[in-house]
């Protein structure tokens, strides 16, 4: 591949990154522009830099994907941060962390969007059934991502990243109805980064759900959400919850 047109990606990525919150359907138009004139579509690897570069393009699409529920900007990240994950170019552990977590957090934006149509505007017991028969067609892309975000947390020494990566594994979870699972993930993430207030608001939400289901057979769960919730007041991060 050209080096000045590598080159030229990793230029724009970069400066893109910070305006994905400014204009995020511009960003998207713009990345996925220049990504198809220099990988192809679908992208072709053929090296660890050009797998890289990719893998950072990819982060800015997914993100802007995500931020105006651009379901073809997100199945074009998802496709992306596969044809990376499936080169075999990324033999840096940090590298295939990030390119792991690009992919799993594409599925897990697109199951968002299509679950948030499934309630349409039913009443409540139609709601429920259109969300609990939404999660299981989206069961496979789930299980990927949970299955993605472990290898990707797993991967990781840096505490902030693996912090974000147990978070977006306990999202996953909880999407997929294994509860209890979540908040040992969530519980494993804030050991990761204790400082991290996305995460510890994510675990009040779960804990309030769990009360409101009734739960809450002797008030340990109370304590459990006011402590959490405490935790991510005291905390707070411009992250967004449930996306790192």
């Amino acid at each position: 591949m050209d080096e000045r047109a590598l080159k030229q990606v990793e230029e724009l990525t970069m400066f893109l990154f910070n305006k994905v919150d400014e204009d995020p359907e511009k960003v998207a138009g713009i990345i996925t522009a220049i990504v198809g004139e220099t990988f192809g579509a679908p992208p072709v690897l053929t090296s660890f830099t050009e797998a890289v570069v990719l893998t950072n393009a990819g982060s800015v699409l997914v993100n802007a994907g995500s931020r105006t529920d651009n379901e073809e900007d997100l199945a074009t990240g998802e496709l992306w941060m596969q044809a990376v994950v499936d080169s075999g170019f990324l033999n840096d552990e940090e590298w295939e962390s990030a390119a792991l977590y690009n992919l799993a957090n594409s599925r897990l934006a697109l199951t968002d969007i299509s679950y948030s149509q499934a309630l349409g505007n039913g009443d409540h017991e139609e709601r429920i059934r259109a969300g609990v028969e939404q999660r299981t067609s989206d069961k496979d892309r789930l299980r990927l991502a949970r299955v993605e975000l472990t290898r990707a947390a797993g991967l990781t020494a840096d505490s902030r990243s693996k912090g974000m990566r147990l978070c977006n594994l306990a999202n996953a979870l909880d999407h997929s109805g294994r509860w209890v699972e979540a908040y040992d993930a969530y519980v494993r993430a804030l050991d990761a980064d204790p400082e991290n207030g996305a995460v510890a608001g994510n675990v009040a939400v779960l804990i309030q759900r769990a009360i409101g289901n009734g739960w809450d057979f002797d008030g340990h769960l109370c304590s459990l959400y006011d402590y959490y919730l405490g935790k991510a007041k005291a905390n707070r991060r411009c992250d967004r919850i449930g996306r790192g």
